[in-house]
């Protein structure tokens, strides 16, 4: 890229607005920079108490390349604003009425912090864990031992340390 080039694009990302942008920028620029997340492990008590966790399908008409027809643990880029109070209070909003479609969650309680690299580039995610007595609108709970084919490969870590942390709780 020249200098002209280099020029033109910063003029054009500065036309964006903070926040959204559109698909095909988004994943260019996860391409080039770490991208900051935070995923929410929802658990339940299944039969005999075994706890079993919340998958929930990549959205169909998201044109996404890399995971499609995947199960996943919810989750979302952060935004700018979403911590403007300190907390990713606006994060687990926008997974309760986005991802979860107002699904009853517990208060959210830290797991860990994963940095990995993905299909679609580097991530830093936030990972925390919730239980809830209700069913889901969309995706279904599945055993911790026994998880899909098609689970996105860089979940099954973050499920794995929050179902021990789950097992040593009296969530």
């Amino acid at each position: 890229m020249n200098v002209n080039e280099e020029q033109e694009l910063v003029r054009l990302l500065g036309k964006l607005e903070a926040g959204f942008v559109p698909f095909e920028v988004f994943l260019e620029l996860m391409r080039l920079v770490t991208s900051s997340t935070v995923e929410l492990v929802v658990f339940k008590l299944g039969s005999e108490n075994n706890p079993e966790v919340l998958l929930v399908p990549r959205d169909p008409e998201y044109p996404h390349p890399y995971w499609k027809d995947s199960v996943h643990i919810p989750g979302a880029v952060l935004r700018p604003g979403d911590a403007d109070d300190g907390t990713l209070g606006v994060s687990f909003e926008r997974l309760i009425h986005g991802e979860l479609q107002g699904l009853v969650v517990s208060s959210p309680k830290r797991v860990m912090t994963q940095y990995r690299k993905s299909e679609r580039g580097s991530e830093c995610s936030q990972v925390y864990m919730a239980t809830t007595q209700e069913q889901p609108k969309e995706g279904g709970f599945y055993s911790v031992d026994a998880l899909p084919e098609n689970i996105i490969h860089e979940h099954k870590e973050p499920i794995r340390k929050a179902a021990e942390l789950f097992a040593q709780s009296q969530y």
